[in-house]
């Protein structure tokens, strides 16, 4: 009778697991850190100011911004300095998003799907048409 403990397999130590364990360590973080560090970079469009009243308040639209000016509880000067920030905040993310394609991809996916709607939709409703066998 076999040994078990001579016939247990061991976990393969690929490529990719040694390479990705040996980037974690080098960089002394865990992959969780990249992803908070994105979402940290999201947040820093969000603009807190303070109102009329005292009380804060976080902007993260220009939308949101105008309205609490059309409001009255910002101070119109508050209200420039914040405008120029959610504006280059923008302009930054929209040179990012032509250096990576992301809207460009978007679209395209759009579009495809769009045009694969009526092709499937026709393919659908087309009837099933089995080749003929002859001489069975």
């Amino acid at each position: 009778m076999a040994d078990s403990d001579n016939s247990t397999t061991l976990h393969p130590v690929t490529r990719r697991s040694l390479l990705a364990r040996t980037a974690i360590a080098m960089a002394g973080s865990k992959p969780k850190a990249v992803a908070d560090s994105v979402f940290e970079r999201h947040q820093s469009k969000n603009v807190m100011i303070e109102l009329a009243d005292g009380s804060t308040v976080t902007l993260n639209s220009l939308d949101s911004l105008r309205d609490m000016l059309c409001e009255g509880s910002v101070d119109p000067a508050i209200g420039a300095k914040v405008e120029a920030e959610l504006l280059a905040h923008q302009r930054r993310w929209d040179a990012f998003d032509r250096a990576i394609g992301y809207s460009a991809a978007l679209r395209a996916e759009s579009e495809a799907a769009d045009r694969a709607e009526p092709l499937l939709k026709a393919l659908s409703e087309t009837p099933a048409k089995f080749p003929c066998r002859s001489g069975s």
